[in-house]
């Protein structure tokens, strides 16, 4: 009893939820990414020397991940040690990763239900598992918990999106009729692109939502120039988070916006304290002044003890 006790102490700590968010999301990205050097998305970003030795370092991962597996595949899958059964460790790579993000999805959907983040994830596990009715069922929960919220934005554009691309004869009559119906609920005469301009139009001065609204534009073909527009002024939003800014100036980067410098400087400008915003002469000379301080200190401390 104690022990059961516990687990249900761990499972309702704020780190859990945390650590299970973050589980999801990489299980997600496992599933959307394909192995081998694509794990580098701003690859043409780094020094020779640099790929040189990521390529190394993942050519060395990768080898010692097929030895695991040889040597698994090799042995039992169970050993007995001391009179107790023993499971063999878990290969990371040989889980399935939309089956441990629907895993990890259960338990949040069961202990924190109405937080908004859990509607979020089950609509990205529910798209990619191609379960329509309930991707539709955690965007209509997350749109009544948080209706004006970046991410459940996003999951809406998805969802529309969705719809316009799967074949709907692969589905039954229920489902579609359910989903049609819906659609049309949601959308209330209205286009996508409509829908995103008065949402942009309501959350002018958050980056967050100017971010979502960006990405939005670029699935709907708007054009990487026009989405980076939208997104990258930051004189527009006074209250921008240095964590947001960073998000925004990873994506641009990602998009291959051309005034990607541009917002970079003026993130700079407005958190000079941001190692993220820094160049790397800049962030550089500031370890490189942070050492010297360091080393003034200890050399300070020293001397008083001596004394």
């Amino acid at each position: 009893m104690n022990m059961l006790r516990w687990e249900d102490d761990v499972r309702n700590h704020r780190y859990f939820y945390s650590a299970a968010q973050k589980a999801i999301n990489t299980f997600i990205a496992f599933h959307d990414r394909k192995p081998g050097m694509e794990a580098f998305p701003d690859w043409e970003d780094h020094t020779s020397e640099e790929r040189e030795r990521f390529t190394s370092e993942s050519k060395q991962w990768l080898d010692a991940a097929a030895v695991t597996r040889a040597a698994k595949e090799a042995t039992v899958e169970k050993v007995v040690k001391d009179g107790e059964t023993v499971e063999p460790p878990v290969d990371p790579l040989s889980l399935d990763p939309l089956k441990e993000s629907t895993r990890l999805l259960n338990y949040l959907q069961n202990l924190v239900p109405n937080a908004v983040y859990t509607s979020v994830l089950g609509a990205k596990v529910y798209h990619r598992r191609g379960k329509y009715l309930l991707m539709l069922k955690s965007l209509k929960t997350g749109m009544k918990i948080a209706p004006n919220d970046p991410d459940v934005h996003l999951c809406l554009a998805n969802f529309l999106l969705t719809l316009d691309k799967i074949d709907m004869k692969t589905l039954d009559d229920t489902s579609v009729e359910i989903l049609n119906e819906e659609r049309s609920a949601l959308l209330q005469g209205r286009s996508l692109e409509t829908i995103n301009t008065e949402f942009l139009s309501r959350n002018q001065s958050s980056l967050a939502h100017r971010l979502a609204v960006a990405r939005v534009m670029l699935k709907l073909s708007s054009g990487v120039a026009a989405a980076g527009d939208i997104v990258s002024d930051l004189s527009a939003c006074p209250n921008a988070t240095w964590e947001e800014a960073h998000e925004v100036n990873v994506w641009l980067k990602k998009v291959k916006y051309e005034a990607f410098h541009n917002f970079l400087a003026a993130c700079r400008a407005r958190f000079p304290l941001a190692a993220h915003f820094l160049e790397h002469e800049d962030l550089q000379d500031l370890k490189s002044r942070m050492d010297t301080m360091n080393s003034d200190f200890l050399t300070t401390l020293h001397l008083s003890q001596d004394v």
